[in-house]
């Protein structure tokens, strides 16, 4: 009954678009791309759990401490990440768009929460027993579209503040610590669900194994040049983890990625490729750009995005203190000059022939720090920007795209 439900609120706001939107749909399940059919499929499987479990049920922002929520039985599921994947659907933003500004999200706020609300609030999604939000350095519109999401649906709302770096190491990990503690004290309030503490450690140390494979995933994706770019895989790799719960079959799609990614490399007789870095907020998804850098003999071998998934921390014995050190080691959360230790490291570790610096309409991190990093990297590397939109298709050109980087390119070359 669940699933019938559920797969009749999904039609029902597919079959409202264009005939190809459906298309779209059914792509992952006649891809030759294993890796694209398995995150599908996981998709599907944690949203009939919300369906046939609305008690457990919490509406989370991006980069959120998943493993204290998973430790205590709750589903939760990454608003900007579902209202990313639907906004890619053919004229399905326009109408995410007007839902939003309804609902009192403005224009000029970053689209992701355009296409959050436009997805959450049609049906689709299980509805929430908890919403939970943030306030990251790098997002600052999260809390206040998470909030007014919680005050549509009635729904118990609680935030926990990410330490900014006025203070020192120590101050900012204790001050994040007590937030986590208080976030683990509202939900066994609200749901009686405890948080067994040897059950999170035992979910740290899994999490910790999966991005040891991803950064052999990493390594591989700056080396072969692949048309594989616009996959799922290439896209999100790293949040299947968090946004999904399901690490068994995470770790098994990390390793049909990475024989993805083999299978469908590409070579080039008698020429180098040319290796390009992408930095600030992630491509928009036109799998006619990545061909068209194929065509050029370059691609892209690191998208600074990914950093999202941060290294392993250490063992610690209080589980919340390292999942607090996780978080707080994000790209979007470290210092400035962290962030650009981490970007150098990098692209020292293979040899980079340009830089794309995208920014992005809403997003003051991104945007207010893309003058210093690229002071720092404009005598290393050719360089361009962009100025683009998360996943609004007004406001991306694919031509403006285009001869971005084709002058990047000639830059190179000359």
């Amino acid at each position: 009954m669940v699933e019938r439900t559920l797969l009749k609120n999904m039609l029902k706001l597919l079959y409202s678009y264009p005939f190809r939107t459906i298309t779209c749909a059914a792509v992952p399940w006649f891809t030759k791309i294993k890796s694209d059919k398995t995150i599908f499929s996981m998709i599907m499987k944690h949203l009939s759990k919300g369906f046939k479990n609305p008690h457990r049920t919490a509406w989370i922002p991006f980069v959120y401490p998943v493993e204290i929520l998973y430790a205590m039985n709750l589903l939760p599921y990454m608003t900007e990440i579902y209202g990313n994947g639907f906004s890619r659907f053919p004229t399905f933003f326009k109408d995410a768009f007007e839902r939003a500004l309804h609902f009192g999200i403005p224009a000029d706020a970053c689209s992701f929460h355009h296409a959050s609300v436009g997805i959450f609030t049609q049906g689709v999604m299980p509805k929430p027993r908890l919403v939970l939000g943030g306030t990251p350095t790098g997002c600052e519109d999260q809390y206040h579209t998470l909030r007014l999401l919680a005050k549509n649906f009635k729904t118990e709302f609680y935030s926990i503040d990410y330490p900014r770096n006025y203070e020192g190491e120590k101050e900012k990990l204790d001050y994040f610590k007590a937030e986590l503690y208080g976030l683990i004290e509202f939900v066994e309030k609200e749901t009686g669900f405890e948080c067994d503490k040897e059950s999170l450690k035992v979910i740290n140390q899994r999490y910790r194994d999966i991005y040891t494979k991803y950064e052999k995933f990493m390594r591989l994706k700056a080396e072969i040049p692949t048309t594989l770019y616009e996959s799922h895989f290439t896209a999100f790799t790293f949040t299947l983890a968090e946004f999904t719960g399901d690490l068994d079959k995470t770790e098994r799609y990390i390793e049909e990625g990475m024989q993805d990614i083999e299978d469908h490399k590409i070579t080039y007789e008698n020429e180098k490729p040319l290796r390009l870095a992408w930095l600030g907020h992630p491509i928009i998804p036109l799998r006619k750009l990545q061909y068209y850098l194929a065509e050029k003999r370059a691609f892209i071998g690191y998208q600074e995005f990914m950093e999202s998934c941060v290294p392993p921390v250490k063992t610690n014995s209080d589980p919340v203190e390292e999942i607090a050190e996780k978080y707080l080691s994000a790209y979007t959360n470290v210092p400035l000059g962290k962030r650009i230790e981490i970007i150098k490291k990098r692209l020292s570790e293979y040899k980079y022939d340009g830089i794309v610096y995208m920014t992005s309409w809403g997003c003051h991190q991104i945007n207010s720090t893309a003058a210093y990093i690229l002071e720092e990297l404009k005598n290393d590397y050719p360089i361009v920007q962009i100025d683009s939109d998360c996943c609004n298709p007004k406001n991306v050109g694919e031509q403006q795209l285009k001869m971005r980087l084709q002058a990047l390119i000639e830059m190179i070359e000359q």
